[in-house]
């Protein structure tokens, strides 16, 4: 929730200095990790925008999707960026990284979309599941942005599902009552995140500074 990504900047300097990985590979793990979650994002907003119906078809079409567009990814990268980047070409072709971080980028953005939708009806909205996986969706593209998460994701899904409930909410009200979603739902996300990510990086940070330990010595 910081002005800048914090938590990017920490991850590069976690795999260069613990993991040990080269700045090439890490690049491309970091290109990789963003690509399934755009995969992901994309197919499933466009599915529940285009094709709603029940939650079981718009879960079975929305995997079917996002595992078609995973498996192009991966063809288009083995053939057009793997001689450039032999980093890229193992992510494309190793089995655990391609089909590991499909299901765990899968698992994430599920949780966004259970979130969004128990705002909604916390709030008592009038948006169904199928706006709500929109809605969820598309403030995950936004959150990409390289300046970090806080207020971006919140304008966006608020402009984006003021036109959603048109005509059955008091027109005065209803930009007021969009924040408040955009608001609950973050909060929501900040009750997890800001308690285990103090967790998760502390040990982290224990880690760098045991790796800086073992290794200032032979520089």
């Amino acid at each position: 929730y910081a002005p800048v990504r914090l938590g990017a900047i920490a991850r590069v300097a976690y795999a260069l200095r613990v993991s040990r990985m080269r700045v090439p590979a890490a690049a491309a793990w970091f290109v990789w990790v963003t690509a399934g979650v755009g995969i992901w994002a994309v197919a499933g907003a466009s599915v529940a925008w285009l094709f709603p119906g029940t939650p079981w078809f718009i879960a079975a079409a929305w995997i079917v999707v996002g595992l078609l567009g995973f498996w192009i990814v991966a063809l288009l990268t083995r053939r057009l960026l793997g001689a450039r980047s032999e980093s890229l070409r193992l992510l494309a072709t190793d089995p655990a990284s391609l089909w590991g971080a499909a299901v765990l980028r899968l698992l994430e953005q599920a949780m966004w979309i259970g979130r969004m939708h128990a705002a909604v009806l916390i709030l008592d909205l009038p948006i169904d599941l199928a706006d709500s996986i929109v809605l969820a969706l598309v403030g995950i593209l936004v959150s990409l942005n390289p300046l970090g998460r806080f207020g971006y994701r919140e304008v966006a899904v608020a402009w984006l599902a003021s036109p959603l409930a048109d005509g059955t909410l008091d027109p005065t009200q209803i930009d007021a009552v969009f924040f408040q979603l955009a608001l609950i739902e973050s909060v929501g996300e900040a009750i997890v995140m800001i308690p285990l990510g103090t967790v998760g990086a502390s040990w982290c940070l224990r880690r760098l500074l045991g790796r800086r330990g073992r290794t200032s010595p032979q520089a």
